[in-house]
């Protein structure tokens, strides 16, 4: 079954959607074409956010044939644009079949200014920074979804650029991967490079839990480290909440167990970390530490905080 919308085109597909659209695509995981779907899409595209895939959104790596694909469905003004809006877990309810009725819409952070000042309310939960709002309160911002989007979203993209060098998550991830994969001194020492966007219900565990960003190795002393980028800032306690879900994963133990791992940590890591997130790792029952990325020393994961379960953990 496939339908044609704008110049896209959503196939289902035994994986979920397949989502193509001049020569690339991506599979939307467990996401099923259903009237109500293909109706949200298509306001999307009325709207004037027609492009499906935009740049760096979702990664290469999840680009198919040989991606994983994604847990989600964006859309925005153009591929070179910020994504406006998104589908994706967090939006619709759980079924045995997958994604079944939708009932938020998750859009861009920028757009927070303007709901707060039309007194659209929306949440945030589990996704930091971004902005939850139910099937009402989108159609009510649709205006303001409009209003000046290319321009916003445009400056969106160059707000969020730091002058480090490193532009945008998949940057910071292929240069951490290229430190791992060379042996050099990564977190505590050399480790051995596992895998990056390493997704979740693999092996039969829980699906729609997302990507492991990164997984690297300490075969000295048998520890695990599962790693979540955030770019540039970590924020807020949502991304605490990720790694701890990361961590309790079937799959993440399955994964310990065949490295012959005795411990598993959480690491976060970004060009900062913030109060709010360091406070949330600090309160955590699960071992977790923040890491800062530093280009200027080649990329080397600097500590900046680390809970006591870490601390105990690694020793």
């Amino acid at each position: 079954m496939k339908k044609q919308i704008g110049d896209f085109t959503l196939e289902q597909v035994d994986e979920g959607l397949l989502v193509s659209q001049f020569g690339k695509a991506y599979v939307a995981r467990k996401w099923q074409l259903r009237p109500q779907l293909c109706d949200l899409v298509q306001s999307f595209v009325d709207m004037g956010f027609g492009a499906a895939l935009q740049r760096g959104h979702p990664k290469d790596s999840g680009l198919y044939p040989a991606g994983n694909g994604t847990e989600y469905l964006s859309f925005g003004p153009s591929h070179d644009h910020l994504w406006a809006v998104t589908l994706n877990n967090q939006c619709a309810a759980r079924e045995p079949g997958g994604w079944g009725r939708i009932h938020h819409v998750l859009l861009n952070k920028n757009y927070i200014s303007a709901l707060n000042k039309s007194n659209i309310s929306w949440e945030q939960w589990m996704s930091p920074q971004h902005p939850l709002v139910d099937l009402a309160g989108f159609e009510r911002a649709k205006p303001i979804l409009l209003d000046g989007a290319r321009e916003l979203l445009s400056r969106g993209r160059r707000a969020s650029s730091p002058t480090r060098g490193i532009r945008n998550e998949d940057e910071l991830q292929a240069e951490l991967i290229k430190r791992a994969k060379a042996g050099q001194d990564f977190i505590r020492g050399a480790v051995e490079y596992v895998g990056h966007e390493i997704p979740l219900g693999w092996s039969g565990g829980p699906r729609g839990e997302g990507n492991i960003d990164l997984a690297v190795f300490d075969p000295e002393r048998r520890i695990l480290y599962v790693i979540e980028l955030k770019h540039p800032t970590v924020v807020g306690s949502a991304p605490v909440r990720q790694i701890e879900r990361y961590l309790g994963h079937p799959d993440c133990l399955d994964l310990a167990d065949r490295l012959g791992a005795t411990k598993t940590v959480g690491v976060l890591s970004g060009l900062k970390v913030d109060s709010r997130a360091l406070r949330t790792i600090e309160l955590s029952k699960l071992p977790i530490a923040a890491f800062r990325v530093e280009p200027e020393k080649d990329f080397r994961m600097e500590l900046d905080f680390a809970n006591e379960h870490y601390a105990h953990t690694v020793g």
